[in-house]
C-alpha cells in the first residue's frame, strides 16, 4: 500500500471511530438521564432521542452514499455481502429508535429497557462495521 492509500485508509478509519464515539456518547448521556429520570424532564429526554435519531440517520446516509464501507468493499469485494447486510439494518435501527421516541411521549417507564436493547443492537451493528473496515483497509479499529 503506497503512502496515499495508507493516508486515505487512516482517514476513513478515524472518521468512523469518531462517529461511533459521538453516537455512543449520546447513548450514554441518555442512559444517565434515564437513571435520573424524576429529575430529568421528559422533554429533555425526547429532545436527546431526536438528536440521536438525526445523528444516526446522517451516519447511515453517509455510509450508504459511498462512505467507508463501500470503499472497504471496493478494496476487498468479498465484503460486499456484509456491507449489504449492514446497510439493510439501517432502516430497522432507525425504526426502533422512532418507536422509542413515540413511546417516550406516552411514558418513560419502558424507555430504560428499550434503550438497553437499542444500545446493544447499535453495539452489534458497529462491530460489523468495524469488521468490514478492518478487513477492507487491513487496519485495526480501536473500539
Amino acid at each position: 500500500m503506497n503512502g496515499y492509500d495508507f493516508d486515505r485508509c487512516q482517514a476513513y478509519t478515524r472518521h468512523m471511530e469518531q462517529q461511533h464515539r459521538r453516537l455512543n456518547d449520546q447513548l450514554r448521556r441518555l442512559h444517565d438521564e434515564l437513571q435520573a429520570a424524576p429529575q430529568t424532564p421528559a422533554m429533555t429526554i425526547q429532545t436527546d432521542l431526536q438528536s440521536l435519531k438525526r445523528e444516526l440517520a446522517a451516519h447511515f446516509l453517509e455510509e450508504e452514499q459511498g462512505g467507508c464501507l463501500e470503499e472497504a468493499a471496493c478494496r476487498c469485494p468479498s465484503l460486499t455481502h456484509e456491507v449489504q447486510v449492514i446497510e439493510g439494518e439501517h432502516r430497522e435501527l432507525l425504526a426502533q429508535l422512532e418507536s422509542m421516541i413515540t413511546r417516550s411521549s406516552q411514558s418513560l417507564a419502558v424507555l430504560p429497557e428499550d434503550l438497553e436493547r437499542f444500545s446493544a443492537a447499535i453495539e452489534r451493528h458497529e462491530a460489523k462495521e468495524d469488521h468490514v473496515i478492518e478487513h477492507g483497509f487491513n487496519v485495526v479499529v480501536d473500539a
